[in-house]
């Protein structure tokens, strides 16, 4: 008897967009999966029909979540009720930030197997290991999961790396675009920032080929924008994430004007990317400004205060947020800069140098991007206890308000940090089962 087809159903949001595109591609492109079902649905009634349709027909389906910390609570609700309605043939799989690193609360929410840092290996074994024996998959053959085995949380070996060579960031395949990832990884570690914890200190990039052949099918399809994704734009191509690396920075944005065009537009260093002050140089920015539409670059500062930014790792100072700001603004492009509120240690006293700065700089073609601190797990300063501050930055938000300076999350973002750091699932240790 032949063994069914994979299939995996998901959930879909704005937030995980992105993963589940790389997810496609990487299906996509790995041998023996080319008649493997995927399916993407927006909410819980299609997502439950959905799933009911595949068993009917396979016998056997998985239902994906990638998810973020923030969105922990929601995803256990939904993963129940599938439970709850599903007796067999279901196996519900998690990934994303939330299941890198903490894989022993996916689990005790009740799903069976948990995918470890990047999916592009993983995740294709793991429908191959379901669909092969729907009675009970070998969860212990693949690499880079946490699964459920008799009741305790057992973890396979660690997946290398994914060779971003191998996969594009979009599939053609099951139609799923957006913006494409041109690098991976970095190496400083900014203690809030989980990037480095699952992806690597050591930067990664896609062949300048390789994202190009992806914009140029964009385009024929009826893209006109196409925006890039990475931890630090100007980074690309550099050996070390450090480094700046000039001639494979033009070499992208040359090939990426040549298959955009006619009548496409790049944007680079802005939204959803951003770049690090260090790297904002008179040659960086000239190029953004040959090659690129964009009026405006999105600037990770994340504090006004020297004591802050050595606190958080972040491995430059105010001297070079203003530096950047100077060469941006002598370059005739707009600036909108990343600040976080409340980060942990921050005291009175560091958040008014922050608001001193902010006031500083804010002007004519100045926007401040502003986010509340949210502790996320795994990093370092996942446990560390909320002080926003409030009384500091609420008037400096309100002023900016008024003078239309200010965008962001930083409201949602309060809320959710308060509401997680009530909460037991989100913390970092070890949760029992």
């Amino acid at each position: 008897m032949r063994k069914p087809d994979p299939a995996c159903v998901f959930l879909s949001s704005k937030e995980n967009l992105l993963s589940l595109n790389a997810l496609a591609a990487s299906v996509e492109c790995t041998p023996g999966h080319e008649r493997t079902a995927l399916y993407f649905e927006k909410n819980y009634a299609a997502l439950s029909a959905r799933i009911e349709a595949v068993i009917a027909e396979r016998g056997v389906c998985a239902a994906g979540f990638s998810f973020f910390t923030s969105r922990f609570e929601e995803t256990v609700k939904t993963a129940a009720k599938l439970r709850g309605h599903f007796k067999k043939g279901l196996y519900l799989v998690a990934g994303g930030p939330h299941a890198t690193a903490l894989p022993q609360t996916a689990l005790s929410a009740g799903f069976d197997a948990a995918c470890i840092g990047e999916g592009e290996d993983t995740f294709p074994e793991l429908l191959k290991a379901i669909a092969e024996n729907p009675a009970g998959p070998a969860f212990e053959t693949v690499r880079g999961i946490m699964y459920a085995c008799g009741g305790k949380p057992a973890r396979t070996a660690p997946r290398p790396q994914a060779d971003l060579a191998r996969f594009p960031s979009i599939s053609q395949r099951y139609a799923r675009y957006g913006a494409v990832e041109i690098s991976r990884g970095c190496p400083h570690g900014c203690n809030f920032c989980q990037t480095t914890r699952i992806f690597g200190p050591k930067i990664r990039h896609r062949p300048a080929a390789l994202i190009a052949e992806q914009v140029r099918f964009m385009r024929t399809i009826g893209f006109v924008d196409v925006r890039l994704i990475t931890s630090n734009a100007f980074a690309y191509g550099s050996p070390d994430g450090i480094t700046l690396n000039l001639p494979a920075l033009e070499e992208l944005l040359s090939a990426l004007t040549k298959v955009s065009a006619p009548g496409g537009r790049i944007y680079f260093g802005s939204f959803p990317s951003e770049v690090r002050p260090e790297h904002v140089t008179r040659e960086t920015v000239a190029l953004v400004k040959r090659y690129a539409a964009n009026d405006n670059l999105i600037i990770g500062a994340q504090s006004g205060s020297e004591r802050m930014l050595q606190l958080s790792n972040r491995h430059h100072g105010v001297k070079e947020i203003t530096r950047a700001l100077e060469i941006t603004r002598q370059a005739g492009l707009k600036t909108n800069l990343d600040f976080i509120f409340g980060l942990p240690g921050e005291t009175g006293a560091d958040a008014l140098e922050t608001v001193r700065f902010i006031r500083a700089i804010t002007g004519p073609g100045v926007r401040i991007h502003a986010h509340t601190f949210m502790p996320l797990p795994g990093t370092p300063f996942a446990d560390a206890p909320l002080n926003h501050n409030r009384e500091y930055y609420e008037p400096l938000v309100r002023e900016l308000i008024r003078h239309g300076r200010i965008y962001g999350g930083w409201i949602s973002q309060k809320t959710i940090a308060e509401h997680t750091s009530a909460s037991a699932a989100p913390k970092s240790g070890p949760v029992k089962l």
